[in-house]
């Protein structure tokens, strides 16, 4: 676990701990949306896209971060 993990925000809901979690982490999760964990503004603006994701994930629609899981896990088994 990279130490920037530790300065991830309150994760309010179960939707947003899943989403952090299949990317591999918070810090996984700020990178790939270009954002950097260590940097307070870049911090409050990956909390922001996570909160958007985790509504959409409650709403039913396919988010960006399932979108990864699936493409993760289709290389997976290509690879496999």
């Amino acid at each position: 676990m990279p130490a920037s993990d530790g300065l991830a925000p309150p994760l309010r809901s179960q939707a947003e701990k899943d989403i952090v979690a299949s990317f591999g982490g918070w810090t996984a999760f700020c990178l790939a949306y270009g954002c950097k964990p260590w940097q307070t503004e870049s911090n409050q603006e990956a909390k922001a896209i996570l909160h958007s994701l985790a509504t959409e994930e409650r709403r039913g629609h396919h988010t960006a971060a399932s979108v990864e899981v699936g493409w993760r896990e289709a290389n997976v088994a290509v690879a496999a």
